[in-house]
């Protein structure tokens, strides 16, 4: 695969493809190894090229804040990389993975030579600031209903990408919780699911079980 076939570096010009192609080293990984610690070196992009990775965190009890999951033909931990600190989050394939690793100094020459690059990249950091944003109001609900509803609110359409535990573990909650509330929620008429794909009936119903 070339690199100019990823969105993200579509239009950028020939030369700068070149710049960083060259010095691109490619990684692979085994579902469940470690792509990096928090508090690793940051020096290089990664960009992931196949596969599916999660980002997590621990808490002050030693519990896992699952942070978010990317898919293939996503930068992962580049706000790190731009303001030259270690990583804040833990990253783990999730399935069998591959990172093409971008030298920092190469990138950085390419934004300044392609605009259209640079727009791209600040719409991804702005995707992931949200990203960021909804997981702290998920993780400081008060209860299980909140956290189910915050979630379908910001990003129903996550439940159609992911298993009923993986969502479930986003959340912090057990599956058979997850199950529980969003059949409440059926019940009371506020939302309907057919193949995994959830409709909101009645939003004022969603909000109210946010007070």
């Amino acid at each position: 695969m070339k690199l100019q076939n990823f969105y993200l570096f579509s239009n950028v010009d020939t030369q700068s493809l070149q710049n960083i192609s060259r010095n691109i080293i490619e990684k692979k990984f085994s579902h469940g190894n470690i792509i990096f610690y928090k508090g690793d070196s940051s020096e290089n992009l990664h960009l992931l090229v196949k596969g599916s990775v999660k980002m997590y965190k621990y808490n002050s009890n030693d519990e896992e804040i699952l942070l978010h999951y990317f898919n293939a033909e996503s930068l992962i931990g580049e706000m790190a990389t731009f303001e030259d600190i270690p990583y804040p989050a833990n990253c783990m394939a999730e399935s069998d993975v591959t990172i093409w690793s971008i030298k920092k100094d190469d990138f950085i020459l390419a934004l300044h030579n392609n605009p259209n690059l640079a727009l791209k990249i600040i719409f991804s950091m702005s995707t992931k600031i949200k990203i960021l944003e909804q997981s702290i109001d998920l993780n400081i609900s008060k209860n299980s209903m909140q956290r189910v509803v915050s979630l379908i609110l910001y990003n129903k359409e996550i439940f159609e990408q992911r298993s009923r535990i993986k969502i479930a573990s986003m959340l912090n909650m057990k599956q058979e919780t997850l199950s529980r509330v969003i059949k409440k929620l059926k019940d009371s008429h506020a939302i309907a699911i057919k193949n995994k794909v959830i409709t909101i009936l009645n939003q004022e119903v969603l909000e109210k079980n946010l007070q």
